[in-house]
């Protein structure tokens, strides 16, 4: 299905689901800045984990997604929260109508590509620490190996950015 933006966001939450996404957050971001400190993060990329969820953008719209009964541009504020942090392997994905100057390197002019680039370490540890985080708040453990097996199929990562992630996450002893 394709997604039309009209521009128009209705930026209402009712307190509710405002006050409820506004704790949800806070408690996501303490998960994962006491996991990123315990494996290493930068303290600088914890301090603004997730900060982009605070933004207009993202805020209501995630608010009524979650804790309203949805929201028909959670699309839109998703995007731009994958786009706002780094730690997304999604961030590092470029989506591409080649030029013809890339052609020679092997891309076809006029195709829409989509080109995973390598992930700085320091952005992959955080997104490991997100990970541990949300699988702290869903199943009660930080062990990742279930639920990295039904998904990393879908990821899109860059050869040297998967290698560092599957490792780091066996020698963290959060994946088997």
């Amino acid at each position: 299905m394709a997604y039309t933006y009209t521009g128009e966001f209705n930026n209402y939450v009712p307190f509710e689901a405002g006050s409820a996404h506004f704790d949800s957050i806070i408690a996501h971001i303490q998960r994962v800045q006491d996991i990123g400190a315990r494996i290493g993060v930068q303290p600088n990329l914890l301090k603004s984990h997730d900060a982009s969820k605070f933004s207009m953008f993202e805020f209501p719209i995630y608010a009524k997604h979650f804790f309203g009964g949805g929201d028909e541009h959670f699309v839109v504020a998703l995007n731009h929260h994958y786009r706002a942090n780094p730690h997304h392997w999604n961030h590092w994905v470029l989506h591409h109508n080649f030029p013809r100057s890339l052609c020679e390197a092997g891309f076809e002019h006029g195709i829409v590509s989509h080109m995973a680039l390598e992930m700085p370490h320091p952005y992959a540890d955080e997104m490991l620490a997100d990970w541990m985080a949300l699988s702290l708040e869903k199943t009660g453990d930080v062990d990742i190996t279930e639920w990295l097996n039904a998904n990393k199929d879908n990821m899109q990562l860059h050869e040297l950015t998967r290698d560092y992630v599957f490792s780091r996450a066996k020698e963290l002893g959060i994946y088997a």
